[in-house]
C-alpha cells in the first residue's frame, strides 16, 4: 500500500508540471526510452563527431527509364559532422553531410546535394525562457503524380531539394499563485531549390494562461497565426479560446473549451466564427498513452486520436488526425519516419518541437530503423485539410524483429479556398490520396552484425483527372560493424513503379561503408 500511495504521489506531481510535459515523458516510455537513457549515462554530454560515408550503387536503371534504361555504377561520398549536447543550458542534435554524387557513365549527372537534420533548445533564462529552433534540408518529391525516386538514392527529376528553418523563443512563468503563463512566438519559412511552388513564410505569436486547483482547472488561449505561400495564397487565423479541466484521476484529464475565431481564409475578408471542442487524455501506466480530441473550427471539423502501447516484447502505435496543415508542421523534416513522429506529435499537444526531440531520443534501433520508413509527401502553395492516418507494429525477439507500418493521408483544398489559390497537386487535381505500408524482418546474425528483409508500397490514387501510381520496394541488406568506429552493409534491391506516365523498373547492388573519427 505505501508504494502504491508513493507512486500515485509521484504521479499527481507529474501532472502539476503540465499535459505537455506529462505527454512527453509518456510517449518516451510508451516507445521504450528508459533502455535508451540507461545507455546515454554513459555517453559524454557533448558530441562532436566528424563522419564520412561511402556508397556504391551499381544500377541497372540509373534514369529510372520507361525505356532504354541505361546502367551505371554511381559513387556517392558524403562527408558529415555530428553533434549533440544532452546537458547544460543548450540541448539538442545537429546531423550535417554533403552529398556528392558520380556517375561512372554519364557524367553530365554529377551532383551536389545537402542533407540536414538539426533540432536543439537554448535555456537563456533557467526555468523561464527558451528558443527552440529547427532546421532541415532534405529532399523532397515535386508532385505527388510524378516519378517517385524515393529508396533508390539516385538523382530523378521529380525531386528538389527543400530546406526549412523554425525559430521559436518563448518565456513561461507563474504570476504569484494565480496562474501559469506561457508566451511563445513562432518564425518559420521553406525554400525549394528548382521551384517556388511550397515556398512560404510564416508567423505565428500565442498566449496560454492557466490555473489548476485540486481536480478542476482553467485555462485561456490567444493565438495568430499569419502563412505566406510564395506561389499561393496569404492568409491569417486569430483565436481567442477558454477551457476548463477536469482530473477525475491522477491518470486522467479532460477538457471542454470554446471561444471565437476569425480568418480571411475562405473570402479574403475577416469573417468570424464559433469554435468549440473537447480532449480527453489517459495515461494507465507508464506504457500506455491514449489521446482524443475533437474540435468544431472555421473549416468544419477536426480530430485527433493516438494510442501507444509498449509491451514487453512488442510496441503498438496508432493515430488518426485531421485538421489544416501548416508549413511550420509539414516543413519538419521527420527523415520519412512518418508512422513514429505522427504519434509523437499527437502525444505531445500538436508540438512539433517537443515530437522531435522525443524522436531524437528513441532508441536506435527504432529511429534509425530502415525498414520504418514511409515516404510520402509532395511540395504545396495552400493550406490544405489533411487526414492521415497511421499504425506501427513492432514485435522484438531475442535474435528477430518484425516491423509492419501502414500510412494513409489525403490532402484537399479547404472549403471555400479557390483553386487559382492552391497551387501544385492540389490546385490542379483538387485533392491528394496517398498509401504506403511497409514491412519488415531482421535478423541479428551475430553481435556485430544483422540481416534485413523489406518490402513496401507506396501508392498515390487516382484523381478526377490524373491517374495515379504505385511503386514497389523489396531489398535484402546485411549490416555490420567492421571495428570501432567502421560500419558497412551490403544489399540488393528491385523495384517496380507502375504509372500510365512513366513507368520503370530498376534492380541494383548497393554497399555502404561508414566511418566514424
Amino acid at each position: 500500500m505505501a508504494r502504491r500511495a508513493s507512486s500515485s504521489r509521484a504521479r499527481r506531481a507529474s501532472s502539476r508540471s503540465g499535459a505537455g510535459r506529462a505527454a512527453f515523458l509518456g510517449a518516451l516510455g510508451a516507445l521504450g526510452a528508459v533502455s535508451a537513457q540507461a545507455q546515454d549515462a554513459a555517453k559524454p554530454a557533448t558530441v562532436l563527431q566528424p563522419t564520412l560515408t561511402i556508397r556504391q550503387t551499381l544500377t541497372n536503371n540509373r534514369d529510372l527509364a520507361s525505356s532504354n534504361p541505361q546502367g551505371d555504377l554511381v559513387t556517392e561520398v558524403s562527408p558529415g559532422v555530428h553533434l549533440s549536447s544532452r546537458s547544460g543550458r543548450v540541448q539538442g542534435t545537429l546531423d550535417y553531410s554533403l552529398d556528392g554524387f558520380s556517375y561512372a557513365r554519364e557524367s553530365s549527372r554529377n551532383a551536389v546535394q545537402h542533407s540536414l537534420s538539426g533540432v536543439g533548445r537554448a535555456e537563456l533564462i533557467e526555468n523561464h525562457a527558451y528558443v527552440d529552433v529547427h532546421a532541415s534540408v532534405a529532399q523532397q518529391a515535386l508532385s505527388a503524380y510524378g516519378t517517385q525516386s524515393a529508396g533508390t538514392g539516385l538523382i530523378g527529376n521529380n525531386q528538389t531539394q527543400v530546406s526549412s528553418l523554425s525559430i521559436t523563443p518563448s518565456l513561461r512563468g507563474k504570476v504569484r499563485d494565480w496562474f501559469d503563463v506561457l508566451a511563445s512566438v513562432n518564425w518559420a519559412t521553406s525554400r525549394s531549390q528548382s521551384t517556388t511552388n511550397g515556398d512560404s513564410n510564416a508567423a505565428s505569436a500565442n498566449l496560454d494562461l492557466g490555473h489548476r486547483a485540486g481536480k478542476l482547472g482553467w485555462g485561456l488561449n490567444l493565438n495568430h497565426q499569419k502563412t505566406d505561400f510564395i506561389a499561393g495564397s496569404s492568409s491569417y487565423v486569430d483565436q481567442a479560446v477558454a477551457r476548463i479541466d477536469y482530473y477525475p484521476r491522477y491518470d486522467t484529464k479532460l477538457t471542454l473549451r470554446g471561444g471565437e475565431q476569425s480568418t480571411n481564409i475562405e473570402t479574403g475578408a475577416r469573417q468570424g466564427s464559433a469554435t468549440w471542442g473537447a480532449t480527453a487524455t489517459w495515461q494507465p501506466t507508464d506504457h500506455t498513452d491514449v489521446l482524443l480530441t475533437a474540435d468544431h473550427q472555421y473549416f468544419g471539423n477536426s480530430h485527433t486520436f493516438s494510442l501507444t502501447h509498449r509491451m514487453p516484447q512488442s510496441i503498438w502505435s496508432y493515430t488518426d488526425t485531421s485538421g489544416v496543415s501548416t508549413p511550420t508542421a509539414a516543413g519538419m523534416g521527420t527523415g520519412g519516419q512518418v508512422p513514429l513522429f505522427q504519434a509523437l506529435l499527437a502525444l505531445n499537444g500538436g508540438d512539433p518541437f517537443a515530437a522531435l526531440r522525443a524522436l531524437q531520443n528513441l532508441p536506435a534501433n527504432l529511429s534509425a530503423n530502415p525498414i520504418g520508413l514511409v515516404p510520402l509527401g509532395f511540395l504545396q502553395s495552400s493550406l490544405t485539410l489533411q487526414r492521415t492516418q497511421t499504425l506501427g507494429v513492432t514485435f522484438n525477439g531475442l535474435r528477430d524483429s518484425i516491423t509492419v507500418n501502414a500510412l494513409r493521408s489525403q490532402n484537399q483544398q479547404l472549403p471555400g479556398l479557390l483553386a487559382a489559390a492552391s497551387g501544385g497537386d492540389i490546385g490542379l487535381y483538387g485533392a491528394v490520396r496517398q498509401f504506403g505500408l511497409t514491412l519488415g524482418l531482421a535478423h541479428r546474425l551475430t553481435p556485430t552484425s544483422s540481416l534485413n528483409l523489406s518490402a513496401s508500397t507506396l501508392a498515390t490514387l487516382d484523381a478526377p483527372s490524373q491517374p495515379g501510381s504505385r511503386q514497389r520496394n523489396y531489398s535484402i541488406t546485411w549490416s555490420g560493424e567492421l571495428g570501432p568506429h567502421l560500419g558497412a552493409t551490403l544489399g540488393a534491391r528491385r523495384i517496380v513503379f507502375t504509372s500510365l506516365a512513366a513507368p520503370y523498373n530498376e534492380t541494383a547492388v548497393v554497399g555502404t561503408l561508414g566511418m566514424k573519427f
